[in-house]
């Protein structure tokens, strides 16, 4: 919920908001709202970018790949989606 990074005082992370607004809506309307989540290290980011290399893969007619690989920017969430990804596949 929050953070210091290399800011020396403490402030909101991501999800603070995420939190506050469910909060909210689920007080103003009596249900919670159905949120779909973009981005790292969420499966639709992902997706998308499978999406994008199949298609052009099939432009130069290459038949099959087996191997994508990401350039990221945040360790931590980019191994995280690729561990989601991979476990969404084995399944």
């Amino acid at each position: 919920m929050v953070y210091s990074d290399k800011w020396h005082e403490p402030r909101f992370a991501p999800g603070s908001f995420n939190f506050f607004f469910v909060s909210i809506f689920k007080k103003m309307y009596g249900y919670e709202p159905v949120i779909t989540k973009l981005g790292k290290p969420f499966s639709p980011a992902y997706d998308f970018g499978k999406r994008i290399v199949d298609r052009q893969a099939k432009e130069f007619g290459v038949s099959e790949i087996t191997q994508y690989f990401m350039i990221g920017d945040n360790t931590r969430s980019d191994i995280e989606g690729a561990n989601r990804m991979q476990r969404q596949h084995l399944i």
